[in-house]
């Protein structure tokens, strides 16, 4: 009745996917990801996969569940580094059900229990995304960028939003830092602000809630809304 793939491996958010160490340490785009998944359900008939799950850091991002958004129904990933114990297989048995939502709940609440017991709950996330959705979150993103490009002040006031987002992948070291925010944060940041984002940001938010079908996150991360999208705070 339904068809899912784990990808499990290091994850690099729009950078890529795994790494190849019998071939000079590549990675895996995501566009590469999303035509070898088009292959297989073209060649197979199944037209789209039920579920993507990423059993990997930092694949909870706008720009992944965009590019996967025409080959599957629903993303299952982080947004921020996932442990080293990773997702919990041993819920499995109660996960496979006929409902690909059921699916993701189950995996959410495994990962969140194994995380309390492992000790890192506080700075871990999960996210069940509805790939449906992206479109939407999109057209109100590219709503958004042309009141930036109107006002040339809104570009300080998306960054200023930005740098009060929960950040994932974060280091002190620009050269090493993922530029990961919250984009459901950023967008409630500006849609309570009086600017000239404050109604485009409003429709963002919701677009952005509407998609996140169901996300869970530590106290470290607490106001996370399930999504992160790429966003360098210097210009």
């Amino acid at each position: 009745q339904h068809t899912g793939v784990v990808f499990w491996d290091h994850g690099g958010a729009w950078h890529g996917f795994a790494v190849d160490e019998s071939s000079g340490s590549d990675s895996m785009t995501v566009d590469e990801i999303a035509t070898g998944l088009q292959h297989v359900a073209t060649t197979t008939g199944i037209g789209k996969f039920s579920l993507i799950s990423f059993d990997a850091c930092l694949m909870a991002e706008l720009e992944i569940a965009s590019a996967l958004e025409p080959v599957a129904d629903y993303l299952l990933a982080s947004e921020e580094v996932v442990p080293n114990h990773g997702m919990d297989y041993s819920v499995l048995a109660q996960a496979v059900t006929s409902d690909p939502v059921q699916f993701g709940n189950v995996m959410i609440e495994g990962f969140r229990q194994q995380s309390d017991a492992m000790g890192d709950l506080p700075s871990v996330t999960m996210s069940l995304l509805d790939l449906s959705k992206v479109g939407a979150v999109n057209d109100a993103l590219a709503v958004m960028q042309q009141a930036v490009e109107a006002d040339p002040s809104a570009t300080v006031q998306f960054l200023n939003a930005a740098d009060g987002a929960n950040a994932y992948g974060f280091s002190p070291d620009p050269a090493q830092d993922m530029n990961l925010r919250d984009l459901g944060q950023i967008a409630r940041s500006l849609s309570g602000r009086n600017t000239s984002l404050a109604g485009t940001s409003g429709a963002l938010y919701d677009a952005v809630t509407s998609m996140v079908v169901q996300h869970m996150e530590g106290d470290g991360h607490a106001g996370s809304t399930g999504v992160s999208v790429y966003a360098p705070l210097s210009i």
